[in-house]
């Protein structure tokens, strides 16, 4: 009886290991077909979650760039300033801009009073005052009136001529003045230091026009054409300093000399230019008021 228990353990014993090996190898099985499918949804799991952390990045760098409500309102603020909003704004050290002209000149009127002299006659010494009156339709564009008048004295190359060469030097025109009328236009404008101290304004303008020249000949008067050009430099909104070259070309009657040293009319003409350098003072008016 002993033994036939024995027998049964054994083969208890023996089916139960059979079976453990068979579950082992099912397990094992198991995991080698369907573990790199857990892998795979672990790994799907772990990049949905990057994906999300990156959208919602993104969305806060989004809002975070668009502006705020008070920045667009000073945006708007800022559209809406005039020149007299400017002296509230905050000071800037490091830009730099370009401004608007100093001296406004639209609308207004401007008297200029100098001096000036002819510069290419080597046989005439010229000096005189030269007056001008304008009035600027913008701050580019004007017309103006202008005026000299010189006093001739011959040169000491002209003097030798008539005593020591016995030319006669009475044929040789001089012009005594100017008047006429310009068109002025004004295309730069600037500022400029002096000694690193001071800053200058300055408009530089160019003036085409024409006009009468009266010659030293008895008198005469022949038609001319005037080039110019020149700079302001501002010294006040109203009140200026101004230099000014000018070119006046023009055909004159020339004259001969009779026998008793009286002049007559020759009936030719001569085409004569004239360089004049000048300098004075600008006054404009009425003041600005809307600058």
């Amino acid at each position: 009886m002993f033994q036939g228990l024995k027998r049964k353990s054994k083969q208890w014993k023996s089916t139960g290991l059979k079976v453990k090996g068979i579950f082992f190898y099912a397990l094992s099985l198991i995991l080698i077909l369907f573990g790199d499918r857990f892998a795979l949804a672990n790994d799907d799991f772990d990049l949905d979650a990057i994906e999300r952390e990156m959208s919602r990045r993104g969305e806060e760098q989004a809002e975070s760039s668009q502006p705020s409500a008070q920045d667009r309102s000073l945006r708007e603020d800022a559209k809406q300033l005039t020149f007299q909003d400017l002296p509230k704004l905050s000071a800037f050290s490091d830009v730099t801009v370009i401004q608007k002209r100093f001296m406004p000149k639209t609308n207004r009127f401007q008297i200029y009073g100098g001096v000036d002299f002819l510069t290419n006659n080597p046989f005439f010494d010229s000096y005189g005052f030269n007056g001008r009156f304008s009035f600027f339709f913008t701050e580019s564009l004007g017309v103006e009136i202008g005026m000299w008048s010189h006093s001739v004295s011959p040169r000491t190359i002209t003097a030798d001529l008539q005593s020591k060469y016995r030319i006669t030097t009475k044929t040789m025109l001089s012009s005594l003045s100017y008047l006429g009328a310009s068109l002025i236009y004004i295309p730069f404008y600037g500022k400029m230091t002096f000694l690193d101290k001071v800053i200058i304004p300055y408009d530089f303008y160019f003036s085409i026009g024409g006009g009468t020249t009266e010659t030293s000949y008895l008198d005469k008067t022949a038609p001319s054409i005037h080039l110019g050009t020149g700079e302001i430099f501002s010294i006040t909104k109203s009140f200026a300093w101004r230099w000014d070259l000018s070119y006046v070309s023009y055909t004159a009657r020339i004259p001969d000399v009779k026998d008793d040293g009286s002049l007559v009319d020759s009936g030719k003409k001569q085409s004569l230019g004239d360089l004049y350098l000048g300098i004075g003072l600008t006054l404009l008016f009425p003041g600005a008021s809307y600058r």
